[in-house]
């Protein structure tokens, strides 16, 4: 579920109150209950949900069918996003804030991109109706009633468009056909705070920004304050769900796609801002596409001294 405030709320309460206990009614020949959706352990908010329940099973009993209608209405609205759930761990570990400057590299087909987006727009209903309430004051006016803040978020966190995020996302694919897949993932959200690019990630160029007053120097460019660099992979790591994999597997198709797994990484930590941060996945099960990358994209940046790994273990506990 997408976290946009009150639709978030509005889309978990119908799946609580109106779905789950009609899935929960249906008895297998057996005697034995369907399993019905549960949220995701680990997803903040229980604002991720997965189904484990087979196709076949699906298409037998009536409420299924009410509630996949349900769900394809609130996917092609923006409200929902479906998506593998192993996909969702990325964007997670990136910490994003209000007003940061985010870059997804190789974002097609967007499942990942928006829940960027989303991050990017984090609070922002609840600030804007703080700033309504705060200008409707000093008019003498009332404001209407709306969601209160939360979480300790405030109008300061991101007050330079009257509560509206200040924030970016660049989502990036090289691929011309699957770039236009990324435009229509990411188009339902309806976001002014997006630009999507179709360069080739090796590539990215260099985004030169206009002098300002509070800087005027004449030669800047963009530096991003979170870059997530999902890479093209052998995806080898995807084989319970597509076990013909193992029938092509060679070690060429990791040795193949290495040079270029770290020159995106290597890009990606060109482009970023000190004290910013890279979060790196594959689909990948090979050290050849994974740690090898890493430990190639650091030496060619310096080294440790320039660049500081994290401990991610206990993020998602």
């Amino acid at each position: 579920m997408c976290p946009s405030g009150r639709h978030a709320l509005a889309v978990q309460a119908l799946l609580r109150e109106r779905y789950i206990p009609e899935i929960t009614k249906i008895e297998h020949y057996d005697g034995t209950k369907v399993e019905a959706p549960l949220p995701v352990p680990w997803y903040p908010d229980e604002l991720a949900w997965w189904m484990t329940t087979p196709k076949n099973v699906v298409r037998r009993y009536p409420p299924f069918a009410a509630f996949q209608k349900y769900l394809v209405s609130e996917t092609s609205v923006g409200n929902i996003s479906r998506q593998e759930v192993v996909s969702m761990i990325p964007p997670l570990l990136m910490d994003i804030e209000p007003g940061m400057t985010v870059l997804d590299m190789c974002a097609a087909p967007g499942s990942k991109a928006a829940q960027l987006l989303e991050m990017v727009h984090l609070g922002e209903e609840a600030r804007v109706r703080q700033a309504l309430r705060k200008y409707a004051k000093e008019d003498g006016r009332e404001a209407s009633p709306g969601p209160d803040l939360t979480n300790e978020e405030s109008l300061e966190t991101d007050s330079g468009d009257y509560g509206r995020t200040t924030g970016l996302l660049i989502a990036n694919d090289s691929d011309y056909k699957r770039s236009h897949m990324l435009i229509h993932q990411l188009k339902r959200l309806s976001s002014p705070n997006l630009i999507v690019t179709n360069h080739d990630a090796t590539l990215f160029p260099s985004i030169k920004l206009p002098p300002t007053k509070e800087n005027p120097a004449p030669n800047r460019y963009l530096k991003f304050d979170r870059i997530l660099a999902d890479v093209p992979c052998s995806g080898d790591g995807t084989c319970r769900k597509n076990p013909n994999l193992w029938v092509d597997w060679s070690p060429a198709n990791a040795l193949g796609l290495h040079i270029t797994q770290v020159r995106i990484l290597v890009r990606a930590l060109q482009m970023l801002k000190a004290g910013g941060r890279v979060v790196y996945s594959t689909c990948s099960l090979n050290p050849v596409e994974n740690e090898a990358v890493i430990a190639s994209a650091i030496d060619r940046c310096g080294g440790l001294e320039k660049v500081r790994l994290l401990d991610t273990s206990q993020r998602l506990v």
